[in-house]
């Protein structure tokens, strides 16, 4: 771990005490089997509990990115239409992103918009999983999962570390990247605190946590390497074009390293990009 985010989680103990545990929807899903042949009832029953969730799959099963033509105007249809992975996936990620929602406290000085970080979230996995079926099949579903949480990290330091990372946006806002900004405030990023927080509070996968992590630093990974590099990659594609979690371009540093470790070459990234382009999410 960072020295310096060991030091901040030590310095912050009370604060970090008080984040919120793993949401009772997100724990239930969780301990669900991965198995297609799961009966809908039973994820139907657990994601009703939360009408906020239930509203955000809809919303994500009526996107153009799924080109579904009838609208879908309940969950046991989504799961039709999209898959039990799919919909459960998108369900956690919601219930995990809700515990962090920014846009409920309104005495923050600096809210970031909820709702963008959560499309840009939408549309990283949804590039991920794309760039995965391009590359190996076999990762796209650990893909799809880490594209929804890897910006965990960014909600929490905004929602519950608010004075700090107004000083990070006000570096922000005279051009320097957001990852540099939050280094020189915090001394560490928020997908390293968003790593953290997976593994360590929330008692999420290994896995997971660790694309968190080392979603911007691909280079320093040391493990699923492959599952980082697609992940980096996808979120500066996100970035690029006009996707962002931030209400302009976060600037973030590209890792060429990620496309050593894909062994894709610029070329080939480059032709991606353009498909990307194409692609139509809302």
């Amino acid at each position: 771990m960072n020295e310096r985010l060991d030091d901040f989680l030590s310095i912050n103990n009370d604060k970090i005490r008080q984040l919120p545990t793993l949401p009772v929807v997100a724990k239930e899903l969780m301990s669900l089997s991965q198995s297609d042949t799961l009966e809908a009832d039973t994820i139907v029953e657990i994601i009703s509990k939360d009408p906020a969730i239930s509203t955000k799959i809809l919303s994500v099963t009526n996107s153009a990115y799924y080109k579904i033509t009838t609208p879908v105007n309940n969950i046991k249809e989504a799961i039709i239409r999209l898959g039990f992975k799919d919909v459960k996936n998108i369900a956690l990620s919601a219930s995990v992103l809700e515990a962090v929602n920014t846009t409920r406290d309104k005495k923050t000085p600096y809210r970031l918009d909820y709702q963008r970080t959560f499309r840009h979230s939408m549309v990283v996995a949804m590039i991920g999983r794309s760039m995965a079926h391009w590359l190996d099949k076999s990762v796209a579903d650990d893909v799809f999962t880490a594209g929804l949480l890897h910006d965990i990290g960014l909600l929490l330091l905004n929602k519950f570390f608010t004075e700090r990372y107004v000083e990070v946006m006000n570096l922000f806002r005279r051009e320097v990247s957001l990852i540099e900004a939050e280094n020189k405030t915090f001394g560490f990023t928020h997908a390293e605190i968003g790593g953290w927080l997976l593994t360590n509070k929330w008692e999420m996968t290994d896995l997971i946590a660790n694309i968190v992590n080392c979603h911007h630093t691909p280079s320093v990974a040391k493990s699923n390497e492959k599952h980082v590099s697609i992940i980096h990659l996808s979120d500066f594609l996100a970035s690029k074009n006009m996707h962002n979690a931030t209400s302009r371009d976060p600037l973030y540093p590209f890792d060429e390293t990620a496309l050593d470790i894909l062994e894709i070459s610029e070329d080939e990234f480059d032709e991606f990009d353009l498909e990307v382009r194409g692609m139509v999410f809302y």
